[in-house]
């Protein structure tokens, strides 16, 4: 299994010129937290880490953890682009069928979420129960029956957003899937489209359903 970190975005909104994988949450940089769950997983065989905007921070850092799993790419055009061009990088490295994707932003306490993640058979994206007082996120619609799949992703503003299971920007992707959907990913290759859209391309026309699992702990940090 490969696992694709996309780390090119910039934390504008604290205003502290980081990366903001390089923010830091309980005394670490949240990238070390993603990476301290990742080496509780079985069977990773390298970690592919999309920089971007002050990408030398994040090559200073992982340098440090000398862990040769670790490959870095840099998207020269990662605040001209959005994150689907940083897929495209990371691709250029993927060689295999089973691949779990985690935003740059996602603060992980623990490894629970990931194993949780990863223990599922099919493609399957992580959900949470909406936080209060989100102002704008990704929901998730499922079909509702049975083991529930995605239906559609849809970014959604606004307070009134209970009752909605939220997508929490990591999926494990199985059998190539992963290498189909980014076979469409020029539709989406800019600052307008959001990743969610590519996803609901390839919903739309792919024949296997993208499942979901409920976990809980992981922390979205709205840098």
């Amino acid at each position: 299994m490969q696992v694709i970190i996309l780390c090119a975005g910039e934390g504008k909104r604290l205003g502290m010129c980081l990366p903001k994988c390089m923010v830091e949450v309980n005394g670490e940089p949240i990238l070390g937290s993603q990476l301290r769950a990742i080496s509780d997983l079985d069977n990773v065989t390298h970690i592919i880490i999309v920089t971007g905007y002050k990408s030398e921070l994040i090559k200073k850092y992982v340098t440090s953890l000398n862990d040769s799993r670790v490959h870095l790419i840099n998207n020269p055009h990662a605040q001209e682009a959005g994150i689907v061009l940083s897929m495209e990088y990371a691709m250029d490295l993927t060689t295999e069928p089973d691949v779990l994707r985690i935003s740059g932003d996602i603060y992980l306490p623990d490894s629970s979420s990931l194993k949780k993640l990863v223990d599922c058979s099919e493609t399957t994206f992580a959900v949470q129960e909406m936080p209060e007082h989100r102002d704008d996120c990704a929901i998730i619609r499922t079909n509702g029956i049975g083991p529930a799949y995605v239906r559609s992703i849809e970014v959604i503003t606004g307070s009134d957003n209970q009752g909605y299971l939220e997508w929490s920007d990591m999926e494990i992707y199985r059998h190539d899937d992963l290498k189909y959907i980014m076979k469409h990913s020029h539709r989406y290759c800019g600052l307008q489209s959001h990743y969610c859209d590519l996803i609901n391309f390839y919903i739309n026309k792919c024949g296997r359903p993208i499942y979901t699992v409920k976990i809980n702990g992981a922390l979205e940090i709205d840098t």
